[in-house]
């Protein structure tokens, strides 16, 4: 009886030493260790989306996200927070002195964690990364010694020891195409694949549609182009425009993500004043710029199929709504608001005629895009107004560190008295939530707050569509205002002293924002 109460033990203990897995007493030593004080990233770390780290004849690669790379460029120290296992990976969570928790990822090549991660992979990898302890001895570049061929020594397919010799550069060597692409990756999640999927969606484009063979029309539209990037009322993400004007019976403008805009001969033709052109370009740009990455997508409701399919297109039209605001708003920068607006309304106008566009009122829910006449009735005389004096809102901790960034873009006036305003927000790299303003089933209201010199205050709500705001997005706010007349709201002159004026907006805010205390103007008379 004995021996099988015993056994009983024995059996019933088994699984739960099994599902202990590798200890991480060592792992913790060590990063009580480097908790001694902040630690700095290493001046020479390439900073790759992925590095790789060999120990004992095996590579193991660890994962650095886009926002510890700004970070780590802009000076900031870290310490560890917490660390947790994840079936082949050990997740490292960091915060940065200014309070941004990032997650770095060390992955493990087995099925499970071994302990040879934990025990010696682990601080290698500190160790490779900060100014922790004594760096790895990794050359910059190794040599195939066979095939000559130049390989980042931070890559995961090395020679084998015997054929490797250690470098510098890849001078007097034929370099990796894998360790040093033509077109370098920019600091983004997924850029590669949506890079790579950009590219071929535009040469298949200029197969169907050939360019113009007419350098000097060409280098006008690059030029413009250009003028427009640096003209953005954002900082731009850093693409290499490819502004292309092609040969097609259709009058039509296109763009793929990272930075490739076409417009057509026939659309190009029509343009009587560059602005007309401006706007086209603007437009394209904006959608590089602000729709890099698909958008964030909520969780797809179990019932309600249609609502989330309706919420998808509203989303689309959205965009392409935010695509003409900074459109016009950019060619307000580079050239005026006049020309800007007069340009934006001519150019969609002759859209609208040349595609037959029935001039509704208001895009159905199952339309991608606004109706051109809906997008041109925007922008008309005495409708949309640009704010052209930059006003800077930052909100900030309770410790004074700048989560947001806010300025107001323009607005417009809508029907039954209601404005609508476009408010620019950058969450910056010290974010640590994705914010949600506005409700994916309700009206919401009251979703912030704006107040302007006179001492008048209005509540902002979203119409029909929620916004998630990811840590380092940039995204635009439309933001609409009850009950505010014409004469009640736009942009001051010698003649009118409006209640709610855009240009003198003293204090703005948006309620859903995490983690906020505090809102403060900075710039353009603060």
């Amino acid at each position: 009886m004995r021996r099988v109460l015993l056994l009983s033990v024995l059996v019933c203990t088994l699984p739960a030493l099994t599902l202990a897995g590798p200890s991480e007493k060592i792992a913790d030593q060590v990063v009580d260790e480097f908790n001694t004080e902040p630690r700095s990233v290493r001046p020479d770390h390439l900073l790759l989306p992925m590095s790789y780290l060999e120990w004992n004849g095996r590579s193991y690669g660890y994962h650095l996200p886009r926002r510890f790379h700004r970070l780590a460029r802009e000076g900031e120290t870290f310490r560890i927070r917490k660390t947790k296992r994840r079936d082949r990976a050990y997740r490292i969570e960091v915060e940065s002195a200014t309070g941004a928790r990032i997650k770095l990822w060390l992955y493990e090549r087995d099925d499970k964690l071994s302990q040879d991660l934990l025990d010696q992979v682990f601080p290698l990898m500190l160790s490779d990364l900060f100014e922790f302890g004594e760096a790895p001895d990794t050359p910059r570049v190794i040599i195939n010694t066979r095939s000559g061929l130049a390989h980042l020594g931070a890559c995961n397919h090395l020679p084998a020891p015997e054929l490797r010799m250690a470098a510098n550069d890849t001078v007097g060597h034929t370099p990796c195409p894998a360790c040093f692409p033509d077109d370098p990756p920019l600091p983004y999640e997924g850029y590669a694949i949506i890079r790579a999927a950009a590219v071929e969606r535009a040469r298949l484009y200029t197969q169907a549609f050939p360019p113009v063979d007419d350098q000097q029309v060409q280098q006008r539209v690059q030029e413009l182009g250009e003028r427009l990037v640096a003209a953005l009322p954002f900082a731009p993400r850093g693409f290499n425009y490819e502004f292309t004007v092609v040969q097609s019976g259709l009058m039509q403008a296109v763009s793929y993500p990272t930075g490739f805009v076409f417009i057509t001969d026939k659309l190009l033709a029509a343009v009587e004043d560059e602005a007309e052109l401006a706007h086209v370009l603007a437009h394209e740009i904006a959608h590089c710029e602000l729709h890099l990455a698909p958008a964030y997508q909520p969780a797809r409701p179990e019932t309600v199929t249609l609502v989330y399919y309706q919420n998808q297109r509203r989303t689309q039209r959205r965009h392409e709504r935010v695509a003409d605001v900074v459109g016009v708003t950019t060619v307000a920068e580079l050239m005026d608001t006049e020309r800007a607006l007069a340009g934006a309304t001519t150019i969609l106008g002759k859209l609208q005629f040349a595609h037959e566009s029935i001039p509704l009122s208001e895009a159905d829910d199952w339309d991608t895009h606004p109706t051109l006449a809906e997008r041109r009735e925007l922008f008309e005389q005495d409708n949309f107004f640009v704010v052209t004096e930059r006003r800077l809102f930052e909100a900030r901790d309770d410790e004074g560190d700048v989560l947001y960034r806010l300025q107001i873009l323009g607005g417009a006036h809508l029907d039954n008295d209601n404005q609508e305003i476009f408010v620019l927000v950058e969450a910056t790299d010290t974010v640590n939530k994705t914010a949600k303003i506005g409700d994916l089933y309700n009206h919401q209201r009251e979703t912030g707050q704006l107040k302007c010199g006179s001492g008048k205050s209005k509540f902002l709500h979203m119409h029909k569509s929620t916004i998630y705001i990811a840590p380092s997005e940039t995204v635009v706010l439309p933001a609409i205002m009850d009950w505010v007349g014409n004469k009640d709201f736009g942009i001051s002159d010698a003649t009118h002293a409006y209640e709610v004026d855009p240009s003198d907006v003293v204090e703005i805010k948006f309620f859903r924002l995490p983690d906020v205390d505090e809102w403060v103007r900075v710039g353009a008379g603060s």
